[in-house]
């Protein structure tokens, strides 16, 4: 949570996981919510994986071990909410907060030799609306640290 004077923010992962379909198919999914007491908040539907050009929309990579990114395979993705959906983006009226999905498939034409995957948010852009400013964020690396999903081993 972010505090400042007169404005509190709620930005937190809350709920992730990272399933082995089958040999070649992995799915991972990490639960956030988001809310102000001041401000409206527009929040991304698309995902891509990071390295894909700068975007607007929530960035992720996957990686294998402590040390790498996982250059293979091809994955798809996408933030799903219950939140209203106003153009591209999802919309959070302010006082309130709503939470989101990301959902992600990593998929290989042949069955991998990979130790461990995880799943790394690496951008989560949302714009602040009120009394007619806008503001465009994203989250710090620090607050991301903490949305990434288990390991699939």
């Amino acid at each position: 949570m972010v505090v400042s004077p007169g404005v509190t923010q709620a930005y937190q992962m809350t709920n992730s996981s990272a399933t082995k379909l089958n040999d070649t198919t992995y799915l991972f999914t990490i639960e956030y919510q988001l809310g102000s007491v001041k401000f409206d908040i527009a929040a991304p539907i698309g995902a891509v994986r990071s390295g894909e050009a700068d975007t607007p929309y929530l960035n992720y990579s996957l990686v294998q071990d402590e040390a790498g990114q996982l250059i293979g395979g091809s994955s798809a993705a996408l933030v799903l909410s219950t939140a209203q959906v106003q153009g591209t983006d999802y919309f959070v009226p302010k006082g309130e907060a709503r939470r989101f999905t990301l959902f992600a498939l990593l998929s290989f034409a042949e069955t991998p030799q990979l130790d461990e995957i995880q799943l790394q948010v690496t951008k989560l852009p949302f714009t602040l609306t009120a009394e007619g400013t806008t503001q465009q964020n994203v989250l710090s690396s620090g607050e991301l640290q903490s949305y990434i999903t288990p390991k699939v081993e």
